[in-house]
């Protein structure tokens, strides 16, 4: 977690021992994400398949647009094929051409542009400044600068969530601002200050969500990284929703930040070269790639893949996984492509439509950059995503896939057909998904296609499902109603051509070939009802019940000469008059796992003053709690055992050292023969609630034996004085030992 208080203090001690790659990659078969028997997807060369923009196909895989300067931002256009770019060292901001890969004009601005925003309908550009108090907007379609707001910042980045507003990080040496600001964009007033609630002075880049109302900060000049969390609601006010994820103290700050368009994931490349993949939920995070360096990176415009600039090369990775239906399962190692570049990597925006990455290069990462438009390859794949098993159990259901590209996927389409017949299905060109509602289907086997077309066939996902909704057949032979062993042979027949598994109980089986199986089952005393199971490949289970009784054969302990017996339960040791330093008791009933005992002890009523059996019981008591810390649970109660007068109560022993023990003590009188027996059950504590129903029926099995006439036969204890000890050590009925020892002390009273 005792006919004397020494009997019951040592059963305690006697239970606590016996308890104890730099070139553009081809178009080859992409992996396949879904069942194992999917073939590779093939996929059609890029001379094959049509521009999904307006953007003229390009000749050749990229163009450096020569520029030898310091380039410190890029912004991509999503109305017009243009890409700006901040000339820091120049002071101008170059509009760079997608279609013909050049500079196209130079708008002149302040000192050190370092930072581009566009407003939301992309009229307006905004430029700040690493080298004055200024932003300066330029109308678009006139390409002339209407406005220079002065603020009280230096600014570090920016971002536009409204047509009034703008998001600015600062990066002031005097420390002028300690907090990311909202500023008007039409006068440069502070509208507000970005206050995540802790002192965070850093140079923060800023991304926004599609929808313009979450804004995610990170630093960028100071480790460890933090990614701080704020939200805008209909009033224009921004509050602040959380920090994390939370890297560790070692975490270098971020280079760049990309948030996906469907908003559930953003991107971050940190200083020392990983990309890293966060949900905008903050419920997990995970590295995209390994064993190569991130300096910048992006996201694909259906935010089903994410280009990784580093060393001389982009690589784009398939994270279309990561928003399917059934949760997040991990991103990938390795990527898709890789797109060689002239230099290495600093920076990269891909273009609204995906077919062009622009990426800015150079020997260094502040000097002597030029630009790269690079072209994307078409990255088409079909992913299966329901059935994902390769047999069910549902006759109706729907087929998933998903379509994946790096570009747009508004000019696909898609058709699902299965054994060859096309059957009705949806897709939806900003998810990717295609699903086709099938059934009632009949039970076999359905080799299932979707294909994805953009004006001709451009990948293909096949792969075959098993349709079974027929539980297996099971059979179990009979068997006798009542038993006297305590191990039972369960058997039985199971059919069926998908079989998986097959219990009896908690015991899995391996059919023979035809079905059969036998498995062997231990019995508990009493019905045993034993559940057989069987299940399919599908999920389809059959189940079958078998009961049986099992009676074990009644054993008896008979002590002629303590006048009873007592019957010992099934699975336990019995030891009578165990003898130890010349004493001697009279029965010891013991089973192990769990550790439990059964014992009876006797001596004549002359010893005692008063044989009224509760009295009998209360003095055991008092004498055990004078030596040992004794707990009553249940007091002292009269009760009748075999006829004759008895008392119980229910205790608890503690020794120091030794766990407690739960004790049941009864004590029946036997006037006839004089005599009067203790009878005690104890278990450890741990283990007495799921064995007390053991031990109380073992011990209502005691019988006093009928008196013959002869007199009263003299308890042996007689030939003691005093206090005697008994120790119980040593061979029990059949192949156990019982360990541990038990003393027991008798105190004599006179009448």
């Amino acid at each position: 977690m005792r006919v004397s208080q020494s009997t019951l203090w040592l059963i305690a001690v006697f239970l606590a021992v016996i308890a104890f790659v730099p070139s553009v990659m081809s178009a080859l078969p992409g992996r396949h994400e879904g069942p194992k028997d999917v073939p590779p997807l093939s996929r059609v060369s890029p001379s094959d398949s049509p521009e999904p923009s307006g953007l003229p196909p390009s000749a050749t895989p990229s163009a450096v647009v020569g520029v030898g300067t310091d380039l410190t931002d890029l912004v991509m256009d999503p109305n017009r094929p243009y890409v700006y770019t901040a000339d820091r060292l120049r002071d101008q901001v170059l509009v760079v051409s997608l279609a013909t890969a050049s500079v196209e004009r130079t708008l002149p601005v302040g000192d050190q542009p370092v930072a581009l925003a566009l407003n939301p309908s992309a009229t307006m550009l905004y430029v700040g400044h690493a080298g004055e108090r200024t932003i300066r907007a330029f109308d678009l379609a006139s390409w002339t600068q209407v406005e220079n707001l002065t603020v009280p910042f230096l600014t570090w980045d920016l971002a536009a969530p409204t047509e009034t507003e703008l998001v600015a990080t600062t990066h002031d040496s005097g420390f002028a601002g300690q907090y990311p600001y909202v500023i008007s964009a039409t006068n440069g007033s502070v509208l507000q200050r970005l206050n995540p609630g802790e002192l965070v002075y850093m140079d923060f880049l800023v991304a926004l969500n599609s929808a313009r109302t979450w804004a995610y900060l990170v630093p960028s000049a100071a480790a460890p990284f933090l990614m701080y969390s704020f939200e805008r609601d209909p009033q224009g006010i921004w509050t602040f929703r959380g920090r994390g994820p939370d890297f560790g103290s070692g975490t270098p700050a971020a280079r760049d930040i990309a948030v996906a368009p469907d908003g559930r994931w953003i991107y971050v490349t940190l200083a020392g070269g990983t990309l890293e993949g966060i949900a905008a939920d903050r419920t997990g995070s995970g590295p995209v790639g390994l064993g190569s360096t991130s300096y910048a990176a992006d996201v694909g415009p259906t935010s089903q893949f994410v280009a990784s600039g580093g060393a001389a090369e982009v690589r784009i990775y398939d994270v279309s996984a990561a928003s399917d239906p059934g949760g997040f399962n991990g991103f990938p190692a390795d990527p898709e492509a890789v797109l060689g570049l002239t230099g290495h990597a600093w920076a990269l925006r891909s273009s609204p439509s995906g077919d062009r990455i622009a990426v800015v290069i150079g020997l260094t990462d502040n000097a002597w950059q030029d630009l790269e438009i690079v072209n994307v390859p078409p990255l088409t794949r079909v992913r299966p995503i329901d059935p994902a098993e390769r047999f069910i159990r549902q006759s109706v259901f729907d087929i998933v896939g998903r379509i994946i590209d790096f570009r747009m996927l508004t000019d696909l389409s898609a058709t699902v057909s299965l054994n060859g017949m096309s059957t009705p299905a949806s897709f939806d060109s900003a998810t990717g998904l295609v699903v086709a509602h099938v059934g009632p289907l009949a039970e076999g086997d359905y080799a299932t296609e979707i294909r994805a077309f953009r004006g001709t066939l451009v990948a293909i996902a096949v792969w075959t499902f098993t349709v079974d909704t027929t539980p297996p057949d099971l059979h179990m032979d009979p068997v006798p109603t009542v038993v006297e062993s305590d191990v039972l042979n369960v058997s039985g027949t199971v059919v069926d051509p998908h079989l998986s598994w097959v219990r009896v109980g908690s015991i899995y089986a391996t059919p023979a070939p035809g079905g059969r199986f036998v498995l062997t089952v231990l019995l508990l005393t009493g019905t045993n009802t034993i559940e057989v199971e069987a299940a399919d490949l599908a999920g389809n289970v059959a189940r079958a019940v078998v009961t049986t009784e099992f009676r074990p054969s009644i054993r008896w302990f008979t002590h002629a000469t303590g006048h009873f017996r007592i019957q010992i339960p099934f699975s336990w040791s019995a030891a009578g008059n165990v003898t130890q330093g010349g004493t001697r008791f009279d029965a010891l009933l013991s089973r192990t796992n769990p550790a439990l005992i059964v014992g009876v002890s006797s001596d004549t009523l002359a010893t005692v003053g008063d044989s009224r059996p509760g009295r009998i019981l209360d003095g055991i008591i008092a004498q055990a709690s004078s030596t040992a810390g004794v707990i009553v649970f249940e007091p002292v109660a009269d009760r009748v055992v075999d006829e004759h007068p008895a008392a119980r109560a229910v205790i608890a022993v503690t020794v120091v050292g030794n766990p407690q023990v739960f004790e049941i003590v009864t004590v029946v009188v036997g006037a006839e023969w004089g005599r009067y027996w203790v009878i005690i059950g104890a278990a450890t504590v741990q283990v007495f609630d799921s064995s007390r129903g053991q031990i109380e029926a073992a011990m209502a099995t005691f019988d006093v034996l009928e008196a013959t006439g002869s007199p009263p036969v003299s308890n042996f204890l007689q030939a003691y004085q005093g206090w005697l000890l008994l120790t119980a050590i040593g061979a029990t009925v059949a192949e156990a030992a019982i360990l541990g020892f038990l003393m027991l002390r008798t105190a004599r009273r006179k009448p």
